[in-house]
């Protein structure tokens, strides 16, 4: 069993968090040299869903419809496949050939803003 980590002594990790309104991006939008707007957010290996949505809804509100109560953020984790095979050596006589990045995509799970997170009250203090 793992032990819990110490926050207070701890360093962070960079998660670089795409957003997009109605829809998840298509993994072929980050094979390019545009990538997708994003925010980035320092998390911990044992940060929530809920945990990420807090901060998300308290470091950008503007993301975010208003009052953020009842929106749905939905979540995927997508990153480059190691497994994937490499592109053959190609010989003088063969064009080079341009070989797409893969990338695998894993569904996490979706958050519902609720009461007492940040956006539940534009008056009160986030915490």
């Amino acid at each position: 069993m793992d032990s819990p980590i110490d926050r207070t002594s701890t360093t962070p990790f960079l998660l670089r968090l795409f957003y997009r309104t109605g829809a998840f991006h298509r993994p072929d939008e980050f094979s390019s040299s545009h990538l997708p707007p994003s925010i980035d957010l320092y998390a911990w290996p044992t940060c929530t869903l809920t945990e990420l949505s807090h901060q998300l809804a308290a470091s950008t509100p503007s993301l975010l419809p208003s009052p953020a109560i009842g929106t749905r953020l939905a979540f995927r984790l997508i990153y480059a496949d190691a497994r994937a095979p490499a592109p053959a050596a190609h010989s003088r006589n063969q064009q080079q050939q341009h070989h797409p990045a893969r990338f695998v995509v894993k569904d996490l799970g979706s958050v519902v803003i609720g009461g007492g997170g940040p956006g539940a009250d534009e008056a009160a203090p986030l915490p």
